[in-house]
């Protein structure tokens, strides 16, 4: 009943809390564009250095442009680490992973109490008992094995020890060469944002074939993909009155197709203001007059800016040079073009 009461002394103790013992284990991943990757490669080593982070894996791939690490940081500096981190590009994945090991650790050493007491009870008895009888020797035994798990407990709870002193980061970075139809802005994310276009169409070489020297007008423009993928539909009409008779093109039903790619470097279409783009459209005019009506084909490309986009709302101006597909017109269709945009999720 003693020896009972003992070990039962024991493992209440061993399960009482330790102070301030640490438990908390923070890991984080790390997803970063950047516009250089060996540019990049160098500021990362100047950051492991000042920080003194241990290196798990590195490996820069010249070819693919991109660079995995694993890194090891004081878990009191993770923070600070992680923000030096995202100044090297554009953050596309930061996943911060907390884990509260308190219990498992309260666990190991409970176990650890009960075996560690076992292991005395048994030497004990093996000291009372005759080396060369038969309970002696499973006495033995049983001891051999106490000391075995006691080795795979502490072994256990010091792995676990380690990795709660240490954060582990998981850093992936990648150059983007082109636009990167694999992003959160490719062309198979579809959206759906309808809107509204303002188009002023100036003649290079008005005054033949019935055109006027400008035109103005509308489209409905509808946005389907985050890579900046939309359809319009519209009408212009002359800014220059009414004169040139019956064969005055007086009408300009406007339709098209068009895309747009953000540039490698400046933002890559994430600012909030001014990001730049260029594209092109293809489609067609059908031209109207009171004596008739006709068709071309049309490609346009152009360059523009957006003056302001988030989640709900893309604002965008662009010029361009409409340019048609038939060589009877393209001296008298052709001309610059001026649009300004607005595209709101619905």
């Amino acid at each position: 009943m003693n020896k009972l009461v003992l070990l039962f002394l024991v493992l209440a103790g061993s399960a009482w809390p330790q102070g301030n013992e640490p438990s908390l284990l923070k890991n984080a991943t790390i997803e970063l564009l950047v516009n250089d990757v060996i540019i990049a490669d160098g500021e990362l080593n100047r950051i492991i250095d000042e920080f003194g982070l241990r290196i798990g894996k590195t490996d820069i791939n010249n070819t693919l442009r991109k660079g995995e690490y694993i890194l090891f940081a004081d878990p009191a500096l993770l923070s600070e680490v992680i923000e030096r981190t995202e100044r090297l590009g554009s953050t596309e994945l930061k996943k911060i992973e907390t884990l509260n090991h308190a219990a498992t650790i309260k666990q190991f050493r409970f176990d650890l109490a009960y075996l560690t007491e076992q292991k005395k009870l048994y030497r004990h008895d093996l000291e009372i008992n005759d080396p060369t009888g038969s309970v002696y020797k499973e006495l033995f035994n049983r001891e051999r094995e106490l000391d075995k798990q006691i080795y795979e407990k502490n072994r256990e709870l010091m792995i676990l020890e380690e990795e709660i002193d240490r954060s582990t980061i998981t850093l992936d970075f990648h150059e983007k060469s082109a636009q990167d139809l694999e992003s959160r802005d490719g062309f198979t994310d579809f959206i759906n944002m309808p809107g509204f276009e303002t188009k002023f169409f100036n003649l290079e070489n008005p005054g033949s074939q019935g055109m006027s020297d400008r035109y103005l007008g509308g489209s409905l423009r509808y946005m389907f993909t985050k890579g900046r993928s939309y359809f319009l539909i519209g009408i212009l009409k002359p800014l220059d009155g009414t004169g040139g008779g019956q064969d005055l093109i007086n009408d300009i039903v406007i339709y098209g197709i068009g895309k747009d790619f953000y540039p490698r470097y400046f933002g890559q279409g994430r600012n909030t203001f001014l990001n730049p783009f260029s594209g092109f459209e293809a489609g067609g005019m059908v031209l109207t007059s009171d004596s008739g009506i006709d068709h071309i084909f049309t490609v346009e490309p152009h360059i523009g800016v957006e003056l302001f986009k988030n989640k709900y709302v893309i604002i965008d101006a662009r010029i361009g040079y409409l340019f048609p597909l038939d060589e009877e017109k393209v001296k008298s269709h052709r001309g610059f073009t001026q649009n300004l945009s607005i595209n709101i999720v619905f």
